[in-house]
């Protein structure tokens, strides 16, 4: 075969469900990311350790003073430590930290439950392969699939290695809306096409439903070009090529191809956040109010279970007394 000039050049991306807006009822914990919950009790744990040798040295007792900095991380106060000058500065330092660490946290927490973002997780090929949790949907029979089962490297080899583990869902070009209104739709599965027929199908999706429901990936891979084969030195080559030169130079192709891409514009420039002004519900904070009464449940339990020891040894120690006499 023979190949005429290109019409287009294109290339493979993804397209994922944008997810809902719903706000999450523990989103009060989505403003520190795990490592800072777990670098604050470090510091905590760490600065009552130093507490307790620095009074060990000093011969003071420490009783009273365990619970101070878990006192300021909860904003309810701390009994004065006047005694020594070193005990003031180390509670003061914890002050100032825990100040820029609550007001960044409530700043952080209120711009969350203000600002509700719309999840677009999967950016490029490999975000998909690092995520086990996400399946690939790709046409079946293609040349693409043709091209990363015989891969060497890279992303693609990882994809030939999911083809090999049979994770990889295969549909037909006809099954592309039903894919994506069943599967693609609940977020835990991407398919994978051309650039230009993902904003097709977007701009099919929005006419259909008002909505813009998927997004494409950023990250494109594959590149590929667009042109017409014909029979191995055919007379027709010379000819197309002049008018497919003529067409594309012009402008008339892309032209007809923005034509047919108007809705796909749309969600193309969606925004990715959008500002709710509602009041607060408890079916948006009742995780802040389980965590307290949960909290209070400990609490009186323990108590419980101080009293229950303390009359176990009172009477322990009755029973003790006679024996002791004789």
């Amino acid at each position: 075969m023979d190949y005429t000039h290109a019409i287009i050049d294109d290339q493979m991306a993804t397209i994922g469900s944008t997810g809902s807006t719903e706000i999450d009822v523990w989103a009060f914990v989505m403003p520190l990311t795990f490592k800072v919950w777990l670098s604050i009790f470090a510091s905590l744990f760490l600065l009552i350790v130093i507490m307790r040798l620095l009074v060990w040295t000093t011969g003071n007792n420490m009783k009273d003073k365990t619970f101070v900095f878990v006192c300021i991380l909860l904003v309810q106060g701390a009994r004065d430590l006047k005694r020594y000058m070193w005990q003031r500065m180390i509670v003061g330092a914890w002050i100032v930290g825990t100040t820029v660490l609550v007001f960044s946290y409530s700043g952080n927490l209120m711009s969350l439950l203000a600002v509700r973002y719309l999840p677009q997780p999967y950016q490029t090929l490999k975000d998909v392969l690092d995520d086990p949790d996400v399946t690939m949907v790709w046409e079946i029979n293609t040349a693409y699939v043709h091209a990363f089962r015989k891969a060497t490297s890279g992303d693609l080899l990882r994809v030939k290695e999911t083809d090999d583990r049979n994770e990889i869902v295969y549909v037909f070009s006809t099954e592309y809306h039903n894919t994506l209104n069943t599967l693609v739709i609940n977020g835990r599965y991407v398919l994978t096409l051309e650039a230009i027929s993902i904003k097709m199908l977007m701009a099919e999706q929005f006419t259909a439903t008002g909505k813009c429901q998927y997004y494409i990936s950023k990250g494109k891979f594959m590149p590929n070009v667009y042109a017409v084969g014909v029979q191995k030195k055919s007379s027709l080559l010379q000819p197309l090529n002049k008018r497919i030169t003529a067409v594309t130079q012009s402008g008339i192709y892309h032209y007809w191809l923005n034509q047919e891409l108007q809705n796909a514009t749309t969600c193309l420039t969606a925004p990715q956040k959008i500002i709710v002004h509602s009041a607060l519900s408890m079916k948006n904070i009742w995780g802040i109010f389980m965590i307290l009464v949960v909290g209070h449940g400990v609490s009186i339990g323990i108590l419980l279970l101080e009293r229950m020891l303390q009359n176990s040894m009172k009477k322990s120690s009755r029973l003790a007394t006679p024996f002791e006499d004789i």
